[in-house]
């Protein structure tokens, strides 16, 4: 070997860069030149002997962890490490640096052998405290960082139970940890510019350099514990904030600590996600960043969050990244299969936080395209696939979503947790792809493998509900009848394993009001009420069988009440726009419209797809020809614009985190779970969804959430807004007011003019103009 000629400068600078990248199996082969005559560097035998032995051992004790626990019992291994430092105290007791050295490293031994006093103890020997001279190595900056670090964990670790004595060590803690991160960091920076300038780089893989586990320790500790004011206040501080901004930005370019990079930038953003912060968009880590990056640069070609969800998803989006790297950079061989597991494991960590995050911002197709990177490697990760779907499902995305679906059930076709899967593909193709016979299968598989549970009434449910609504594509009049009631048989058996299933009375009563049976309808609908009387849906489907027996008194008495506890239900407003114009209340029909509108205007976006040329044009066209306003008798203080309803909406990102802008409005519900007992079909029943009520009492063309429906598109939505102006139109013609008519009629061609309900009320019109001309 070329190591074998080595002496004097060349060996020393040689064992220090060894030391100092932390190359212990290169040091062990250059230990037999230091112990040859005149190598030169006789003074440094015993403490790197010392060192050697303590690394590995701390090195093979670790295996694939980064951390090593104290205990008591390292003592009996580490006898000859101690006594090697020992003598390298004696032996030179004029070298200071050498001297400083050998008690840091006693200091790291009796921390990991439980000895907390003595490691404090040989801190304060080193005098490390009161050094003058600059580090001249890697290894001593790394030694001192080491040091600051051992001095707060033993401290930690000795902390008394008095209070008062408690808060003033604590300070210690919290100012060692502080010191040993600054120079943490300086080693960081100054090890990466080693590794890189080093010649024999291209053969040293980066990813294999560690900087251990007291580093990685400090690094963690002085930002959580900056957070807390001391131990005993539950309250958090800012100065920890910046801390983990200052620690993250640090290390956000350095290749050897990839992986303590990735924890803490999850950890940061689990911070910010915990909101115990009231987090301001300035922060001085932040913009000494951006200023560092405007003066190198000469551009503002950079991102720079200015809000704490633009931070929470920048931290996790490099995170995932930096995590997906570890995997794909990990090996597969049987001794780091664990280690494997274990890197897979912090990816999910990632991944549900980034679903929580921006399944509230509603970037569906965002959170879709990272779990579809994230099947690269973990494609037998059950949990991963069904997130996966999920995703898919949430981004309007259902038929490869019912694929995905299938897929993860298959990874396990016998387990019992499968069942939730079978009903997930069972909504997917109810709801939005209309294959029943797909559905009632599902529903089957999940009720075979969940018989004599508490699911099973669900499940059967779910497969009454595909049976009904399949009988409905049946052009036989003779052959429906007999289905149909067979899906009552079907809806009852729901019933009866499970008699306090408010959905299950639901969707009977429904059936039966398809069935025309009202009073078993009425009955199951109040049984249903009396289970859980917080059920619009419920109330709407009443309020409806009271219209189908002529009692619209009673109905819109219902809807009222109704409305006093949910005064957003779009299909409430509805029916009772309905009622009101069959009773003439002009007032109360205006009002109510102004609070259709009003609902369309509140309506969360979704940005789940992105905007298509003709989408786009249809709504800055729309945006811009809706500027008329009804004109009311004058007596009259209500004024209803269609600028109420198609007000613009604000993009909550911009340009710099790739995020498009809205294109669609999503009228499901994104907290529908059909396994948990507040879930409901909305595909099922359009009349019975929150949002979906106008399908069966504005206009019963538009097939909202109806079998086969997606998203609704922008142009739904504008449709949906022009029928309130039908039906005001047709409000008006009973009333024979034929200027409100052409208002009303002018105002809906102008939001969708293909509204063929717009069309026939505009002829209309002009038949009453004909009839009254003279």
């Amino acid at each position: 070997m070329a190591t074998t000629k080595l002496k004097g400068s060349k060996l020393e600078a040689e064992v220090d860069k060894c030391r100092g990248e932390c190359n212990w199996e290169k040091l062990n082969h250059l230990i037999t030149n230091i112990r040859t005559r005149n190598s030169g560097v006789e003074k440094l035998i015993h403490l790197v002997d010392g060192e050697l032995s303590l690394e590995v051992f701390l090195q093979k004790h670790a295996g694939s962890q980064v951390r090593i626990e104290p205990r008591a019992q390292h003592k009996d291994f580490l006898r000859r490490a101690e006594g090697q430092l020992r003598n390298a105290i004696t032996n030179n007791s004029g070298e200071a640096a050498i001297v400083m050295e050998a008690y840091l490293l006693l200091a790291k031994l009796y921390y990991f052998c439980a000895s907390f006093n003595e490691a404090l103890s040989s801190i304060e020997k080193s005098q490390m405290d009161k050094a003058t001279t600059q580090f001249t190595t890697l290894r001593s900056l790394k030694l001192a960082a080491e040091g600051y670090a051992v001095k707060g964990l033993a401290i930690e670790h000795t902390l008394p139970r008095d209070r008062k004595e408690n808060d003033m060590l604590y300070k210690r803690v919290v100012s060692s940890f502080e010191k040993s991160a600054e120079l943490a960091l300086s080693y960081i920076s100054e090890l990466e510019k080693s590794v890189n300038s080093s010649t024999n780089s291209a053969t040293t893989a980066p990813s294999n350099i560690r900087i251990g586990g007291l580093l990685e320790i400090a690094l963690e500790r002085v930002s959580y514990l900056s957070l807390r004011r001391n131990t005993n206040d539950r309250r958090w501080d800012l100065e920890g904030l910046e801390w983990y901004r200052k620690i993250a930005i640090g290390l956000s370019d350095k290749v050897v600590v990839m992986k303590l990079h990735q924890r803490l930038c999850r950890q940061l953003a689990e911070v910010l996600l915990r909101g115990m912060i009231d987090v301001g968009c300035n922060s001085a880590a932040i913009s000494s960043k951006s200023e560092s990056l405007n003066f190198y640069t000469g551009s503002k070609n950079f991102f720079s969050p200015a809000s704490r969800s633009e931070e929470t998803i920048l931290l996790l989006l490099i995170s995932e990244l930096l995590a997906s790297k570890n995997i794909r950079a990990s090996n597969t061989f049987d001794d780091e299969i664990l280690d494997r597991v274990q890197l897979i494991r912090n990816l999910k960590k990632v991944h549900n936080l980034l679903s929580i995050v921006l399944s509230n911002l509603r970037q569906y197709n965002l959170l879709a395209s990272v779990y579809e990177r994230a099947m690269k490697f973990a494609n037998k990760d059950r949990f991963m696939w069904f997130q996966f779907g999920l995703s898919l499902m949430s981004s309007g995305q259902y038929a490869r979503s019912s694929k995905i679906l299938e897929h993860c059930v298959k990874l396990e076709a016998s387990d019992h947790n499968n069942v939730a899967e079978h009903l997930m593909i069972a909504k997917v193709n109810l709801e939005s792809l209309g294959d029943f016979d797909l559905a009632m299968e599902h529903a089957s598989n999940a009720l075979s493998l969940c018989s004599n549970t508490w699911q099973s009434s669900r499940c059967t449910l779910v497969y009454a509900l595909a049976f009904s609504q399949k009988l409905q594509t049946v052009s036989s009049f003779e052959t429906r009848k007999v289905l149909m009631t067979e899906a009552i048989k079907h809806f009852e058996k729901a019933i009866h394993l499970d008699p306090h299933d408010e959905l299950a009375h639901l969707y009977t009563a429904l059936q039966y009001a398809i069935c025309r049976d009202l009073e078993k309808a009425i009955e199951h609908c109040q049984r249903s009420l009396e289970i859980n009387d917080e059920q619009p849906s419920a109330i709407m489907l009443m309020a409806l069988l009271f219209t189908a027996r002529r009692d619209f008194k009673s109905a819109l008495t219902l809807v009222l009440n109704a409305l006093i506890d949910y005064p957003n239900h779009y299909g409430l407003l509805v029916l009772r726009l309905k009622l009101e114009a069959k009773y003439g209340r002009l007032d109360e029909v205006l009002h109510t419209s102004k609070n259709l509108f009003s609902f369309w205007r509140k309506l969360p976006i979704t940005y789940n797809h992105i905007i298509t040329e003709e989408d786009n044009d249809v709504q800055n066209g729309h945006m811009e020809k809706a500027e008329s306003t009804i004109a009311l008798k004058p007596g009259s203080v209500v004024h209803l614009s269609s600028k109420d309803a198609l007000a613009p909406v604000t993009p909550m990102f911009t340009a710099p985190l790739g995020i498009a802008a809205a294109s669609h409005v999503s009228l499901t519900n994104s907290n529908l779970d059909i396994a948990e007992n507040g879930s409901v079909l909305a595909s099922t029943a359009a009349n019975l969804s929150e949002y979906g009520g106008a399908a069966s009492t504005v206009s019963g063309s538009l097939g909202i959430l109806s079998s086969g429906s997606t998203v609704c598109s922008i142009a739904s939505a504008f449709r949906i807004q022009a029928n309130i102006w039908v039906e005001l139109a047709e409000f008006f013609i009973e009333l024979d007011r034929a200027t409100e008519v052409q208002a009303c009629v002018e105002e809906a061609c102008n939001i969708f003019p293909n509204s063929h309900e717009a069309l026939y009320l505009k002829s209309r019109l002009f038949l009453i103009r004909g009839n009254k001309a003279p």
